[in-house]
């Protein structure tokens, strides 16, 4: 066979041509596909520039179900002007707001108004948390998506918004006029549309967790621009438990001043807007608006109480709104409608001399003004809870000045490295917290006088965070038992963590000795796993070394724990004893008692002989759970016996507290004696002798007709 021939070159060249137009058809669709076409002109053109002039008509004419809802208060107002003020010369503003006053929505607003009005280039706004973070940038994708409104008057921004259909890979693709738009729609961030023309174009929006990673915040435009922010929103930026926390307090604060306050560089004023409510005295929020570097206003609910507060009010009608049947269902309701009646026939006199800050604050089915709506508030949740919540003025709880606080402790760590038992302390004990999600756990040395040092403190499973709360444990007790039944989960971790502590050898820190912890204490408080817990105990290789324990409120009404008579075999100590429950011993003790006696060893001089003392290292979370209790005294005056009551601070955790008080227990029962820690004294028994005896007996006979 000969060789093919060759095809003609005209024929080489006009298939060449068709691949090139081939290729050139398939660029053309897929522009045409990715451009957003035409933007639809504004339909508002007065409204657009009213509110391109004012915030306020910016929020009340395009978010009508939110902002604009009901006519807003004069501080509402003042508050729209200092945001205003803030965008458009810089400076630093904080309005601390009561509850419900529409703080996020606010801050949510006024961060579209800045972007879309190119007021501010760059706006980062903060909340107390990532996951309040996400809900403020998932709340302005919507806004910029589904608000009809606003696509009426700023169609260069939100069409092109509109055209990706909720998928975010359509960004890097999409042109307008077959330019790109560079316009982004990540998680945390979005990139309004580069279109020639608008105020907006490139404007960016990120929202992120106060405590996440801020150093250094910027984004990388497409000319090569590094953009800092101009604009940071400080929105309701603590939670109940930081404000409760000195330690969180403290480095809420820093995070603030060192970092956030310095994202804006050198180049241009940096605004801060800061719209929030004060949960506590000193609290992030109370100490920024005491700051002289802030602009600050606290707005009170109530301004002045009305004339008839202390027998019209806080007198009649909290009687009649708080007498129910709690048995009865419905009928808190119907006392709530009585009380309502009864403020409708008294209303002039018991509105009289009263000003709230915000008229129409109030619930139109079941109140009638909001000077009901804010005693309801006051009578409802109590004084404190409405001094902070509502009036900006947390009342400092006397009761709680002989509580621990963290600035006690930090002194209190020497430097002796974890699991090594200092010099002095030859006794080791420990106790594990049981929780659903997971086991707290502490190893305490003890010596003279029940001098204690924490040698070592944990969780089970490991969490690998500094600091976390009980709610945000995500390594689970089940997660580690792969999904098992929780039962079957907790046996696992306790049998872990027993080995960890009992099979451990400790080393001393000033001679060759090894110590081993003498007696380890479990929980088994919690009803759902007490028979785990016992079970554990009776079958576990480690014998009268483990033991479960239960720590019982004794108030002054109750008699202490030496006061009833022991049974045979058992032990009575200081203000503990041990007990049989179902055939399994166990350890009783009085955890107002030992909290007491902890807490004062805590409170104590770092140099003092019985300091209680921690290992080297940094102890935020731990000093958060010691002081996350606070003492009432009570005295029972028909005995005369006083005790301090110990109780939890709202939303705090106190785990590894129950661990130190219960490895100070088990180190009482394995025979650390100390001043302050005697078992308190029996009643001397009278010695019968065996002529009262024989007369009794003889008494008893004559009795019985013998």
């Amino acid at each position: 066979m000969g060789r093919p021939k060759s095809a003609p070159e005209h024929q080489v060249a006009a298939a060449e041509r068709k691949r090139v137009q081939d290729i050139e058809r398939t660029r053309e669709r897929t522009r045409r596909g990715a451009d957003i076409g035409e933007i639809p002109p504004v339909q508002n053109p007065d409204s657009r520039r009213q509110a391109e002039a004012s915030f306020e008509f910016f929020a009340v004419t395009y978010f009508p179900h939110s902002t604009g809802q009901w006519p807003m208060s004069p501080d509402h107002q003042r508050g729209n002007t200092r945001c205003q003020d803030a965008a458009d010369n810089g400076g630093r503003s904080i309005e601390a707001l009561p509850r419900g006053s529409g703080k996020t929505t606010r801050s949510e607003v006024f961060a579209i108004w800045c972007g879309l009005t190119g007021r501010r280039s760059f706006v980062a706004v903060f909340g107390s948390e990532s996951t309040k973070a996400q809900m403020s940038i998932d709340s302005i994708k919507m806004e910029l998506t589904e608000n009809d409104l606003l696509y009426e008057d700023f169609p260069e921004v939100c069409h092109p918004v509109r055209a990706l259909e909720g998928k975010p890979q359509r960004c890097s693709g999409q042109t307008y006029n077959g330019e790109s738009t560079h316009i982004e729609w990540t998680a945390d961030t979005i990139v309004l549309p580069k279109i020639p023309g608008s105020k907006a174009s490139g404007a960016i929006v990120s929202c992120h967790g106060l405590m996440a990673s801020s150093r250094g915040l910027r984004y990388k435009r497409a000319d090569g621009v590094q953009a800092r922010p101009d604009l940071v929103i400080l929105d309701d930026i603590q939670t109940d438990e930081s404000a409760a926390s000195a330690v969180q307090i403290a480095k809420r604060l820093a995070i603030i001043k060192k970092n956030i306050l310095k994202l804006g560089g050198h180049g241009k004023t940096l605004a801060v807007v800061c719209n929030a409510t004060v949960i506590a005295r000193d609290d992030v929020i109370d100490q920024l608006l005491a700051d002289p570097a802030w602009q600050g206003v606290r707005v009170k609910a109530v301004l002045a109480w009305s004339k008839r507060h202390d027998d019209l009010w806080m007198g009649d009608y909290k009687r009649i709104r708080q007498t129910y049947d709690k048995e009865i269902d419905g009928d808190q309701l119907r006392a709530w409608r009585e009380a309502t009646e009864f403020y409708r026939a008294n209303q002039a006199a018991m509105d009289e001399g009263c000003e709230v800050y915000w008229e129409h604050c109030y619930d139109r089915d079941q109140e009638l003004s909001a000077v009901q709506h804010f005693y309801n508030a006051l009578i409802d949740d109590g004084p404190e809870v409405f001094a902070s919540e509502y009036q900006q003025e947390p009342i400092a709880d006397e009761s709680r000045t002989d509580a621990v606080r963290p600035a006690d402790l930090v002194s209190h760590a020497i430097n002796v490295p974890r699991f090594v038992v200092p010099a002095g302390c030859s006794t080791l004990t420990a106790f594990v917290d049981v929780q659903e999600a997971c086991l707290y756990w502490a190893i305490c040395a003890w010596g003279s006088q029940l001098r204690g040092h924490v040698v070592a403190y944990g969780t089970y499973p490991d969490q690998h965070r500094g600091y976390f709360a009980l709610r945000e444990v995500e390594k689970t007790l089940r997660l580690a038992a792969r999904n098992a039944p929780l039962a079957d989960a907790m046996h696992m971790g306790l049998e872990e963590v027993a080995r960890e502590i009992l099979d451990r050898e400790f080393q001393s820190e000033d001679s060759d000795a090894v110590h081993r912890v003498a007696l380890l204490l479990v929980d088994a408080n919690w009803a759902q796993t007490a028979d785990v817990t016992r079970d554990f105990a009776r079958r576990s290789t480690h014998g009268t070394r483990l033991l479960p324990s239960h720590g019982r409120y004794v108030g002054a009404s109750r008699r202490t724990m030496s006061d009833a008579k022991p049974e045979p075999g058992e032990r009575v100590g200081a203000h503990w004893r041990t007990s049989t429950i179902k055939k399994q011993r166990h350890i009783l003790f009085d955890t107002n008692y030992w909290k007491s006696l902890i807490a004062g060893r805590m409170k104590l001089g770092s140099a003092d002989p019985m300091a209680f003392t921690f290992h080297a290292g940094k102890h935020e979370m731990l000093f958060d759970h010691i002081a996350s209790e606070y003492p009432t005294r009570t005295e029972n005056k028909s005995t005369g016996r006083t005790v301090d009551e110990w109780q939890l601070i709202p939303g705090r955790d106190n785990h590894w507290l129950d661990c130190l008080v219960g490895s100070a227990v088990a180190a009482s029962v394995a025979g650390v004696s100390a001043v302050g820690a005697e078992a308190p004294k029996a009643p001397p028994r009278k010695i019968i002798t065996r002529e009262e005896m024989a007369a009794r007996r003889a008494a008893l006979l004559d009795k019985m007709g013998r």
